[in-house]
């Protein structure tokens, strides 16, 4: 991920961003909301790119598409309590089995976002799909995969 640095841009990660506009590092869409409170995020494209006890989850700031949906962007955020940590492509029946904490609803198999195929495991590919929010708005978003899914991806 690629973001123009200003000089106005003078939060850094984990500082809270709660006057607008906001001046984070990694600019205005990683001033997440999570649990009551606004903080800077880093940007990421998976797991990987956060620290041990943190995700890649899409709660970014969605904003209007081009054409429909939302655009959001992937940034780190803290794990719950309990997260099972199976990989992607897990079989799974609910969200904190899996590492990403997202557990699809149709597939029943552990999801997470992804900028390119190595970043997967073996036998998944890093796919485009369309993504449901929690909001009820969908995203397009990069995700380790087998199949290229027809509906909606969705966590449960």
């Amino acid at each position: 991920l690629c973001l123009r640095l200003l000089s106005t841009q003078d939060l850094d990660v984990g500082d809270s961003c709660t006057t607008a506009p906001t001046h984070c590092v990694n600019g205005t869409v990683s001033c997440v909301d999570i649990g009551g409170q606004r903080r800077c995020r880093e940007m990421c494209c998976g797991d990987a790119d956060c620290a041990a006890n943190e995700r890649c989850a899409l709660v970014g700031p969605a904003v209007p598409g081009p054409t429909f949906g939302v655009d959001t962007l992937p940034v780190c955020v803290a794990d719950t309590a309990g997260n099972g940590g199976r990989p992607a492509g897990a079989a799974c029946s609910s969200n904190l089995q899996c590492e990403s904490e997202m557990c699809d609803a149709t597939l029943r198999v552990c999801i997470e976002p992804c900028c390119f195929d190595a970043m997967c495991p073996s036998g998944l590919l890093c796919e485009s799909a369309r993504f449901e929010l929690p909001s009820g708005s969908q995203t397009f978003a990069r995700m380790c995969l087998n199949v290229t899914p027809t509906t909606p991806l969705e966590a449960l």
